[in-house]
Formats: structure tokens, C-alpha cells, sequence
């Protein structure tokens, strides 16, 4: 049976750890990094908020914005 020759079968094993392991690490790198990011942007856009509506003021929300883009370069 050619499904169980041993070398036709030793080469799929190779290329389909190959294949997982390449999109592993393209996973890895892209999808989790772009993710933490994100949840690391909504985390400050709620404690924003959260600060915001401590101070009812517009005066806060001014000068956070110009630390903000101060701090940026």
C-alpha cells in the first residue's frame, strides 16, 4: 500500500511540521502581538474614561490631550 511506504510518509510528516511550526510562529508574531496591543489601548482608553469622569471638568480633558501628543515624540 502506498499510504504506508515509509518515505513517501517520513516526507508528509516533515513538510506538515514544517508548515505548523512556520505558521506558529507567523501566529505568534502577527495575530498575538497585534492583540495585546489592542487590549493594551483599551485598557488607557478606560482609565481615561474613568479619570474623565472624576474630573468634570473640560480643563482635565485639554491637558491630557496636550501630555499626550507632548509625550508622543
Amino acid at each position: 500500500m502506498p499510504q504506508f511506504d515509509f518515505f513517501s510518509f517520513f516526507v508528509q510528516i516533515f513538510w506538515l511540521t514544517v508548515g505548523s511550526f512556520v505558521f506558529y510562529l507567523v501566529y505568534l508574531k502577527l495575530v498575538i502581538k497585534n492583540s495585546s496591543e489592542v487590549i493594551k489601548m483599551r485598557q488607557k482608553i478606560n482609565s481615561f474614561i474613568v479619570k474623565s469622569k472624576e474630573n468634570n471638568n473640560s480643563s482635565f480633558l485639554y491637558n491630557t490631550v496636550l501630555d499626550y501628543f507632548r509625550n508622543r515624540s
